[in-house]
């Protein structure tokens, strides 16, 4: 299997603290993982712009689905555990959405309180990413068999 995860760096932003780090591709990445990148924006973040959160999650993706030979299924989906990491992402434009994806379709039954909202919320959208990167990775493995 291809090791895609190396093509990520993180980097600085300009005239910015130290702890302003952000995850994205080098130079080298090959256009399938630009292609990745963009597509998971679109069809699962509502063509969110490039988002420092979602090139996160990839790369997490990346990480432990090439350390554990693609195995999804045993891959954990936890939501961030403080609050305070739940409220930062809440404020990112595509979370609503998924919370109303949570209420709507009531995966929580009653809820308890808006934390386990946006924690069930943030968990979809992790496993979204996931298996998106899952389906990439057979589907390149696939073209490399061939």
């Amino acid at each position: 299997m291809k090791t895609y995860s190396k093509y990520f760096e993180y980097r600085n932003r300009a005239g910015e603290k130290q702890d302003s780090r952000f995850v994205g591709k080098t130079d080298d990445a090959p256009d399938e993982l630009a292609d990745l990148i963009r597509d998971v924006h679109f069809d699962h973040f509502d063509g969110a712009l490039p988002n420092d959160w979602i090139y996160r999650e990839i790369l997490d993706a990346f990480e432990t689905l090439e350390e554990n030979g693609n195995d999804i299924e045993n891959c954990c989906f936890d939501s961030d555990p403080y609050y305070s990491d739940l409220y930062r992402w809440f404020n990112n434009g595509f979370a609503d959405e998924y919370c109303n994806e949570v209420l709507e379709g009531g995966i929580l039954g009653e809820p308890k309180d808006i934390w386990a909202i946006i924690g069930a919320a943030q968990h979809f959208a992790r496993e979204r990413i996931y298996r998106a990167v899952s389906e990439f990775l057979e589907e390149q493995e696939n073209k490399e068999d061939n």
